[in-house]
């Protein structure tokens, strides 16, 4: 399978779009002579990989695995806790101590609001997992002006997606909508959706198990019976 990443380990200057991410992906997937791949994407990973999906050639993509992803519909009916924050980061970073609590507090909306406080090894192993590969502020400020860029996939790009889809996303999710993974799942041909009860957006650090044991089980399904 062929797994894009939601954000780059060593950020690219200049502004970068969904479209060019999933242009760079698939130019990537014709380096390697990938020519039947399954396809997963969290987040961000998710929208780059329903553009792949628009993109690549009939039958390249088999599978495709949406986590916590939205095609840009429905439209949230305001900036939400994500951007309402990136629109304020000044006073917020001098309000919070620093550019590193800021990026902290990004990454715990990603989880239902007590979890951190809850689960505190947990929410900080997750935190270095992300920090890891030194993005930062820059970098997170890179990724939100992409995802403002966001051009939807069409409802008519949904009806006739060419692969089978599995969606998993949490009940709590505060960053993308449920409502948007059960936009996809009216409209795909053939899919199979998932409610994680109190999980945010981050699931795969919450629900670790689950969200393995639902992607294994799908990726795993004879293609035929995935489509049905």
């Amino acid at each position: 399978s062929f797994i894009p990443s939601s954000a780059p380990h060593s950020l690219a200057h200049g502004p970068y779009t969904v479209d060019s991410m999933a242009d760079d992906a698939l130019a990537l997937a014709e380096h390697l002579h990938l020519r039947k791949f399954d396809l997963l994407g969290l987040s961000m990973g998710g929208m780059i990989a329903l553009k792949m999906v628009t993109k690549a050639p009939p039958g390249n993509i088999r599978r495709l695995v949406l986590l916590a992803s939205t095609s840009g519909s429905p439209k949230p009916s305001g900036p939400g806790p994500l951007f309402g924050a990136i629109a304020r980061r000044d006073e917020l970073v001098k309000e919070l101590g620093g550019e590193d609590q800021y990026v902290r507090y990004i990454f715990s909306l990603n989880f239902p609001s007590k979890w951190p406080e809850e689960n505190p090894q947990r929410f900080q192993e997750a935190l270095a997992l992300y920090n890891k590969p030194k993005r930062g502020l820059r970098a997170l400020m890179a990724q939100s002006a992409g995802l403002q860029k966001f051009k939807a996939i069409t409802d008519e790009q949904l009806r006739t997606l060419p692969a089978p889809v599995l969606l998993i996303t949490g009940t709590e999710d505060v960053i993308v909508d449920p409502e948007c993974s059960r936009h996809i799942a009216r409209l795909a041909p053939s899919s199979e959706k998932h409610e994680l009860k109190h999980v945010g957006h981050y699931l795969l650090a919450q629900e670790p198990d689950q969200c393995k044991m639902l992607i294994n089980g799908f990726l795993d399904r004879p293609l035929a019976l995935a489509r049905l």
